[in-house]
This record gives C-alpha cells, sequence and structure tokens, in this order.
C-alpha cells in the first residue's frame, strides 16, 4: 500500500517558531497531492495563536480541546489529552504525528517510508535507551481505527509513563506489524536526534517558553544555541566554527554553574 492522503498531526505549545518550520518542512519536503490536512493543535488555546496557526497555510487546519486538569496535574501540560480527541479530527488513510519541534528534512523520507510501509502498519519513534517504549516525537501510521487501539495516556496516571511511550505495545497487542525506527544522535551528540536519517528532533523544544514550572526546568541553553542552527540556518550538524563556539559555551556554562553552587562561608 503506497502512502497516501496524509494527515498530519501536531500541537501547538509555546515556541511559534517550531510550529512554523514543521509546516514548512511538511510542505517542502512532502509531495502536495499526499497532504490531505495539516491538523494543529492549539495547546496556548488564545486567539492569537489560533489565527497565527491558520495562517501558515491553507492545509491547516486548527483545532482546540478543553484543558484537562487531570494531565496537567500529572505532567504540567495536557499533550496526551489533545493527541487523544485529535485522532479522531484525522480523515487522511494515514496519520503522521510530529511533535512540533520535529520535522522532516529530506524529500527522501517519503521514500523511505513507503519502503517500510510495505511490511509495515506503524512506523514508530523509539525512545532512547529504551527497548519497545515509543515517542510521540514521530509517529506514521495506516489509519484502520485508530481511536479504538491507541491512547497516548495508557499508564500514565498508574505507572507515571509519559506521552505516547505505550503506542507501539498497543499496536502489537492488536496485531499490528510496528517499525521501531531508533535514533541516531546529531550534532556529534551534543543536542537533537535523527531518525530514519530524515526526521529531526530537538528536544524539549516545544516547552521553550512556557510558564509552567515544571516544563521550564526541561529547557536548557543549548535550546536557543542549537535552534539558532535548525530554524534560523536550516543546519544539522557542526561547522568548524560553530563547534569551537559551542565548545566555549559549554566552558563558560560550566565554570558559571560550578560559581552559583558555592557555597557562602558561614562565621
Amino acid at each position: 500500500m503506497m502512502i497516501k492522503n496524509i494527515s498530519f498531526i501536531s500541537a501547538h505549545f509555546y515556541d511559534f517558531d517550531w510550529t512554523e518550520l514543521l509546516v514548512r518542512n511538511i510542505k517542502r519536503y512532502t509531495d502536495e497531492a499526499l497532504i490531505k490536512e495539516i491538523i494543529l493543535i492549539n495547546q496556548d488555546r488564545t486567539q492569537e495563536s489560533r489565527d497565527r496557526l491558520q495562517a501558515l497555510d491553507p492545509k491547516v487546519r486548527v483545532v482546540e480541546y478543553p484543558r484537562s486538569e487531570l494531565h496537567y496535574k500529572m505532567q504540567w501540560h495536557d499533550h496526551a489529552w489533545v493527541l487523544n480527541n485529535a485522532i479522531y479530527e484525522a480523515g487522511g488513510d494515514f496519520i503522521c504525528i510530529f511533535d512540533s519541534d520535529a520535522h522532516p528534512f529530506d524529500k527522501k523520507w517519503i521514500e523511505i517510508c513507503n519502503r517500510i510501509f510495505k511490511y509495515y502498519d506503524a512506523i514508530l519513534a523509539l525512545q532512547p535507551g529504551k527497548v519497545i517504549l515509543t515517542h510521540p516525537c514521530f509517529m506514521f501510521i495506516k489509519n484502520f481505527g485508530l481511536t479504538d487501539l491507541i491512547k497516548f495516556d495508557d499508564g500514565m496516571e498508574t505507572a507515571k509513563i509519559d506521552v505516547g511511550r505505550r503506542v507501539g505495545i498497543q499496536l502489537l497487542e492488536h496485531g499490528k506489524n510496528v517499525y521501531f525506527a531508533s535514533h541516531k544522535d546529531t550534532f556529534l551528540g551534543q543536542w537533537g536526534r535523527s531518525y530514519l536519517d530524515v526526521i529531526y528532533h530537538h528536544q524539549s523544544g516545544s516547552f521553550h517558553g512556557s510558564q509552567e514550572e515544571g516544563l521550564k526546568l526541561r529547557v536548557k541553553w543549548q535550546i536557543d544555541y542549537f535552534k539558532n542552527l535548525v530554524v534560523d540556518q536550516g543546519r544539522y550538524k557542526f561547522s568548524i566554527f560553530e563547534l569551537v563556539k559551542y565548545i566555549l559555551y559549554r566552558i563558560f556554562h560550566s565554570v558559571f554553574r560550578k560559581s552559583r553552587k558555592r557555597k557562602l562561608p558561614t562565621y
């Protein structure tokens, strides 16, 4: 079965630049005839965000759901809750889910996925360091009635499992063939990951700008540094100049952290 009629789904959190890049790269690296729709979940839940998202492209359809206080209590966000709702909206023969800070960066991505779909029903990013747990930064699935099979918050309340980590297990339990895509580290292992050599994920970039205390703890200085390379310059590896610059930045931040940890003398 060849890929056709793709419903893309992504949740916009706090950093509009990433969502804008995602939509731009979907259009740049995907044949227009394959794109049925791009569903963007407005998790900011503001009119300003809704208007900006809707203006990104004619293929974009903005959706919004009431905030789930249960999920916020568990994780400082309700990403799993909105994904549970959004898959009901998708009308494509295939559903492709991206984190807002993930995107394709090569025209070969559809060709590669087509080869995999000859034998599998789903292509799922594998959670780094795990054997079978998956990551919602990239999930590409044949639409065979997903709403009956997948819950992105499965195990979240009882076992403290993060968003979408059991999607692969759920599909296997329903007899589906799942291709688990492992990652390669980008920028010489300093930041970011690539899947299938054609999909990039920035790691926690979606939370950049959040005022939620639990999310701000995940945002490190590297997010801004590498965001400049990816978003502004379209690069996924170091130049010699950027490598030297990054090493100097690391030294500075290491010294700065140590100086902050020094205890004042007691008398």
